[in-house]
């Protein structure tokens, strides 16, 4: 308790979206890793799976839920039950395949979910939303909660264009005005820091955002050999250029917890 006798609210959690306008940018694999490497600080970490339609951090962790995401929503199991540890300590909300999008839920069975979540507000440090590719309803509904939204996307013209495509969508349909950029597969750090200006160029033809450069991920064969081994590159090759980079873009991401307000969870924001 606090000297005058009321109780020490805990810190707000850092929520971070997960996205990208493509798939096959390693979004997932990102995710995965950076909960790991909070886990490996400390943190108390849950990932959210966010694609309802396929489910794959459960794929690259080796694991086997016995629930998922759908139990939560019919309300089967309380979102306690659902969630599940991963190796390491880390826990994870899985997905499944072929249930609604949230945002299609009725507004009652919308309103109980969003209970559910707001329940975890004083329980994790950090919350990773990894969402599906593109900018279909749950993709824009769960990238919604988040303190921080990271764009991945790779050098390759069509990944930027669909890129921008979902910032200009969170942008105008949420009000989201500052996004985190990382570039995978990256030939250099000058390659991506080029790649982040021409999005940056993009964008500012055309709406008012602000895009901070995250860091990048350079092409490692080691990231392939871990992802067919199903163990996290930062665990399996802790010494790679990936797992150099991605510790990099993890520090980053804690400095900016500590500018995370002290206020209400951002799920309420599902609800309006």
């Amino acid at each position: 308790m606090s000297s005058s006798g009321t109780v020490a609210r805990r810190k707000a959690p850092l929520v971070v979206a997960v996205t990208s306008g493509k798939g096959g940018v390693g979004k997932t694999n990102l995710c995965v890793n950076l909960g790991v490497e909070f886990v490996n600080h400390g943190k108390r970490t849950l990932i959210i799976d966010g694609d309802l339609g396929l489910a794959n951090v459960d794929i690259l962790f080796n694991i086997r839920p016995k629930f998922n995401f759908s139990h939560l929503i019919s309300g089967e199991k309380t979102i306690e039950e659902v969630i599940t540890n991963g190796p390491g300590g880390i826990r994870i909300l899985p997905a499944a395949s072929g249930i609604s999008a949230m945002a299609d839920l009725k507004p009652e069975e919308q309103s109980q979910v969003v209970a559910q979540l707001e329940t975890l507000s004083d329980k994790y440090d950090i919350i990773l939303i990894d969402t599906a590719a593109g900018i279909s309803s749950h993709v824009l509904y769960f990238a919604s909660a988040a303190s921080y939204i990271i764009i991945i996307a790779t050098p390759e013209p069509t990944s930027l264009a669909d890129a921008y495509a979902i910032i200009k969508v969170l942008n105008r349909q949420y009000a989201v005005k500052r996004f985190q950029l990382v570039v995978n597969q990256a030939a250099s750090e000058q390659n991506a820091l080029s790649v982040y200006q021409t999005l940056c160029d993009i964008a500012d033809n055309f709406i008012e955002v602000a895009i901070d450069f995250l860091g990048f991920m350079p092409r490692d064969e080691k990231v392939h050999e871990a992802v067919n081994s199903q163990v996290p590159f930062v665990e399996k090759f802790p010494s790679s250029g990936a797992s150099r980079e991605l510790k990099k873009i993890a520090a980053e991401l804690l400095k900016k917890r500590d500018q995370v307000p002290d206020n209400l969870f951002l799920w309420n924001r599902l609800a309006e």
